[in-house]
């Protein structure tokens, strides 16, 4: 069996801190990406952005890096 670590991220695009009443963590379920059954969401408050890892949508995965795709 696998084990999986998840690494929060620390900071929005817009550079506010990952904290305590800032951020609302969840998973939203979905199949877009081939073998995953959905995405770890990062909502900062602050500013409304949603962070989604994987990200959420088709991708070239060669170019795509972790973390770095986001909605506002």
């Amino acid at each position: 069996m696998a084990v999986v670590v998840e690494r929060d991220p620390s900071h929005c695009p817009n550079g506010h801190p990952l904290g305590p009443n800032q951020v609302t963590k969840g998973w939203l379920p979905c199949q877009c990406v081939e073998g995953a059954t959905g995405h770890r969401t990062w909502y900062w408050r602050t500013c409304g952005v949603t962070m989604y890892e994987p990200p959420h949508e088709h991708v070239d995965k060669s170019q795509s890096t972790s973390l770095r795709r986001y909605r506002v």
